[in-house]
């Protein structure tokens, strides 16, 4: 596993002390390679927020902008960013399903309840960096990051890597489910793109790395072209 990065913001520092605390036993005990920054306010996190982060461990009730301001921003921001929030009550649980956070945890925060997030955040990043795939009777794998684009193609998908093209017996509708909230997009419902493979995003054309043009129906235009300039070429 490739070293993580996590962040942890709180304005208090005996509770940002404990949780970091916790996460450098769970980090210690399970030997995962894991870089943890600290930041006491929404705005320093922002403000300092250079390449992504994995996971951001967020408190609710801060000086200045809340948790919840916070996690909208990092959404707009950078919407692979997984959240887990920390709040003194259940006051916002509803609100964190709007941002789409990973787990919501009410202090004071047990060793055994932040564990078992982690377990579950681990346990889907994992799944994420392997694909897993029919072909005949067998189920395949390969790594995440080499899948370009997947194609429906009759009752078979294939998938197309740098390398080659891999028929399969999984629908096109399953991979979406799978890769639903990873870096994929629909631009087109016979297509699954990976958004590391895109080099450009015309109006009515995705563009790939390898020259391979895809097109982008008219409904889903608008928020390809925003989400582009949110990921970037990458």
């Amino acid at each position: 596993m490739d070293r993580m990065r996590f962040a942890l913001c709180d304005d208090s520092d005996i509770e940002r002390c404990i949780i970091r605390f916790l996460l450098d036993k769970y980090i210690k005990e399970h030997d995962y390679s894991v870089e943890v920054e600290e930041f006491v306010s929404g705005e320093e996190l922002l403000k300092n927020h250079g390449m992504d982060y994995d996971l951001v461990i967020l408190d609710i009730y801060m000086r200045g902008m809340n948790g919840i301001d916070t996690a909208k921003e990092l959404m707009r921001t950078h919407p692979k960013e997984k959240i887990i929030f920390c709040s003194a009550s259940n006051e916002f649980a509803e609100e964190s399903y709007d941002v789409e956070a990973f787990r919501y945890l009410v202090k004071p925060i047990s060793e055994e309840k932040l564990f078992q997030s982690l377990d579950k955040f681990f346990q889907r990043y994992s799944e994420l960096q392997v694909l897993e795939y029919k072909y005949q009777r067998t189920v395949r794998r390969m790594l995440l990051k080499d899948v370009m684009w997947i194609e429906a193609a009759g009752r078979h998908t294939i998938i197309h890597t740098q390398k080659e093209q891999v028929e399969t017996n999984t629908s096109l509708s399953e991979f979406t489910k799978k890769l639903s909230g990873v870096e994929f997009v629909k631009p087109i419902r016979y297509a699954l793109v990976h958004w590391q493979a895109v080099a450009e995003v015309t109006n009515d054309t995705m563009v790939l790395q390898d020259g391979t043009k895809i097109p982008v129906s008219r409904e889903n235009r608008k928020e390809i072209q925003e989400a582009f300039m949110r990921f970037g070429s990458v």
